[in-house]
């Protein structure tokens, strides 16, 4: 899921003997490749773990969660501001307390962001932009895990399809915080300087697949104060996933099928899913 790693991942190089975040998933007479990402990237995290490769190569079509080059067009852009951004008349400051306006306006001086406009932004929007731009500030918001095997998928004319429109995207981190403004705003501003320490703990537990760990660094904290987010933004889409790759399951063509690593974490987990549907699933090394 891009917008949710972007907010939960960035990474330093770690060795790459280890199983992985990819997993193979087998009815007997069909497969596909599973694979846990990270949406952005530092330039020392490649290469990938080697199973990315083996998955690739062994694929017929790559699968995204959704069009990642719509969301890079122009008009799209243009189109997802104006929906993540208040109407005339409606603004962030009218949902926030004094406590938590003084928090962003420190904030703001101190990355040299002019706070009005900021104050145009639905809750989802300020998160998005506020982890964006300290991922940069670290060299961080290099490119990801989907966007180097979509190129790469380019490059090869291997076919691409997606599990979500864009329109679906946008409109999960449109709603994202209504009625808990303060509490996500806060919440982020809170764990921004702790980003980077943080963050390179999880990296660790992506390249290995531990998503015991990654649960625990990553869900728990966040699910007990926001556990309307995580239904509407990993667990319900989870859902919907599911059928989608029992379809893939029944082609001969072999896909691989790559969506934010916390999409595969806990019991509503993709891999928990597949495996009580009951297919084949098997960590690569």
């Amino acid at each position: 899921m891009r917008l949710l790693a972007l907010l939960l991942f960035l990474f330093t190089s770690y060795q790459l003997q280890a199983a992985t975040s990819v997993w193979k998933i087998s009815n007997g007479q069909h497969t596909l490749y599973l694979g846990g990402t990270v949406h952005y990237l530092s330039k020392a995290d490649y290469p990938l773990p080697a199973a990315f490769d083996q998955a690739y190569r062994a694929a017929d079509q790559l699968v995204l969660e959704t069009d990642i080059r719509g969301l890079n067009q122009v008009e799209v852009q243009q189109k997802m501001l104006a929906l993540l951004s208040y109407p005339a008349g409606e603004t962030l400051d009218q949902k926030l307390s004094e406590d938590v306006l003084a928090q962003v306006a420190e904030y703001a001086s101190k990355r040299g962001l002019p706070v009005g406009p900021l104050m145009r932004f639905k809750p989802g929007l300020f998160v998005v932009t506020a982890t964006a731009l300290e991922l940069a500030l670290h060299d961080l918001a290099d490119t990801g895990v989907d966007e180097h095997y979509m190129q790469k998928a380019i490059e090869d004319s291997k076919a691409i399809g997606q599990l979500e429109t864009v329109d679906e995207q946008i409109g999960f981190i449109a709603d994202m915080g209504n009625g808990q403004e303060n509490e996500l705003i806060r919440y982020t501003l809170d764990d921004l300087e702790a980003l980077p320490s943080l963050m390179q703990k999880m990296v660790g537990s992506w390249r290995t697949g531990d998503l015991e760990r990654l649960h625990q660094l990553a869900i728990a904290p966040y699910e007990n104060q926001f556990p309307a987010l995580f239904e509407d933004l990993v667990y319900q889409r989870n859902a919907k996933w599911v059928p989608h790759l029992q379809q893939l399951l029944t082609t001969p063509e072999v896909e691989l099928v790559l969506v934010g690593v916390l999409h595969m974490v806990g019991d509503k987990g993709l891999v928990k899913l597949l495996e009580a549907s009951g297919y084949q699933v098997e960590k690569l090394d």
